[in-house]
């Protein structure tokens, strides 16, 4: 069977305090245009009409050498972590898709295997928090990033996905789940740096100009010293794209803010 393809793509956030209900309304205040954007994206992707979704976290379970799709039946997970365990997320999970993914990463030359991911960690729970509100319930594929991700093997396995959704003959949506620095106010989570912000507008702007591969020529210090966990994500894209970060105009920065120290980007990335 052939004749597929990824319909959509899509950066999310995966900050819990943009999920209504999750934090106190005098602080969801302040990223309520992150929440709308969230909103919008995940509308956006189920306006595709996608058969499948595929989403991958920096926040999975992780392997020393190689990507981990999920083989788990159910996508399940809920934000008691955070305060509020009636929150949360069931889907039903695909771990065929899961191995076709793993087979094709391999004929590319990344390690890669199809194994149990437990429960759904809050990288992916939270866009796919939104994308259930919008209507999704379909089959859900979690992919988790190696210990040590190398722009090469993500684009590679982002090619994989494409790949996989070509063969599979069904209509296949992408999620890419990353923050931006974590060091932009003296009081962020994870401490201050001055050029912080540099490395945000750096990644807003190429996405912005359907440039994705340009975020992966960001200074590798300032990745670093920005604290971030969005290249990775945005290199599986690239892949999943063709290589060229898609067509022009198809790129679309729906919303960017920073109000606790963390940068939350949300863009549409093409299809």
């Amino acid at each position: 069977m052939n004749g597929g393809s990824v319909v959509d793509s899509v950066l999310m956030c995966h900050a819990p305090i943009v999920v209504p209900g999750v934090a106190q309304e005098a602080r969801a205040r302040l990223c309520r245009a992150t929440t709308e954007a969230m909103v919008e994206a995940a509308a956006h992707v189920v306006a595709s009409g996608p058969d499948v979704l595929v989403i991958v976290s920096p926040h999975a379970p992780r392997a020393e050498d190689g990507f981990l799709l999920a083989a788990d039946v159910t996508a399940s997970g809920d934000f008691g972590r955070f305060g509020v365990p009636e929150v949360g997320v069931t889907l039903p999970g695909a771990p065929d898709r899961a191995m076709a993914i793993a087979a094709a990463a391999e004929d590319r030359g990344v390690a890669a295997a199809a194994v149990s991911l437990g429960a759904v960690d809050h990288g992916a729970l939270v866009p796919l928090h939104f994308l259930v509100a919008a209507g999704w319930l379909g089959p859900t594929v979690r992919l988790a990033h190696p210990m040590t991700p190398r722009h090469a093997d993500c684009e590679a396995m982002g090619a994989a996905i494409a790949t996989a959704a070509a063969n599979s003959g069904e209509r296949w949506a992408f999620i890419a789940s990353g923050d931006m620095s974590h060091r932009l106010t003296p009081d962020a989570p994870a401490g201050f740096d001055a050029n912080a912000a540099d490395f945000d507008r750096a990644v807003c702007e190429a996405v912005a100009a359907a440039d994705i591969a340009a975020v992966r020529r960001i200074d590798p210090a300032l990745r670093r010293r920005a604290a971030e966990d969005v290249v990775d994500s945005l290199d599986v894209a690239l892949g999943v794209l063709g290589g060229d970060g898609g067509a022009e105009g198809t790129h679309r920065v729906l919303s960017y803010e920073g109000p606790y120290g963390v940068g939350y980007l949300v863009a549409l990335l093409g299809g």
